[in-house]
């Protein structure tokens, strides 16, 4: 059932902490012209789309999806490419040619792949962001980006659907 009441949802204020938002902002201030791909959808696709770059929001779960659709077809957001891709939806960057993304946002289902394959289409001077890194399976992410800037920073960020204030961590890297 989709709940048609997202104005409570739904929001372009991404669940991440908000010093990671801000990176964000400023990266895409930037660039107007970026291309961005994100994994996970919500509430960072609503933000996005504020931007109107070429965005391709990537979603596994049909539910969810459904809920992001009928936002962005409540709000006229018609820009925005939203891709409902079950299974290894990482898969997805074998579309996209080598040094072609500016921006990569990963927080939903098999994160380290979407790292791992994400590192390769990016841009030099891209930016690729793990939402919560500070879980211990994610250590091994630096490897795939030796030699590149890397930022983090720990903070609270709310759950809007729970309300419950969460200590989490965000981690992004520039390309060389």
């Amino acid at each position: 059932m989709i709940n048609s009441n997202l104005k409570s949802i739904i929001v372009p204020k991404p669940w991440i902490i908000e010093a990671a938002v801000q990176a964000l902002r400023e990266y895409l201030e930037l660039r107007p012209q970026a291309t961005l791909i994100e994994f996970g959808t919500g509430c960072s696709t609503a933000f996005f789309a504020q931007f109107k770059i070429n965005q391709i929001s990537i979603e596994h779960d049909p539910r969810w999806h459904s809920q992001v659709q009928l936002y962005l077809n409540q709000n006229n957001l018609t820009w925005v490419n939203l891709e409902l891709i079950k299974g290894n939806y990482y898969e997805v960057l074998q579309r996209f040619q080598q040094n072609s993304i500016d921006i990569i946002l990963v927080d939903g289902q098999h994160r380290l792949k979407c790292l791992e394959h994400g590192a390769r289409i990016l841009k030099p001077g891209g930016l690729i962001m793990l939402d919560d890194s500070q879980h211990e399976k994610y250590q091994v992410a630096d490897q795939f980006f030796s030699g590149w800037q890397k930022y983090q920073v720990v903070g609270e960020k709310p759950n809007p659907i729970s309300g419950e204030i969460q200590i989490a961590q965000a981690t992004w890297w520039i390309k060389p």
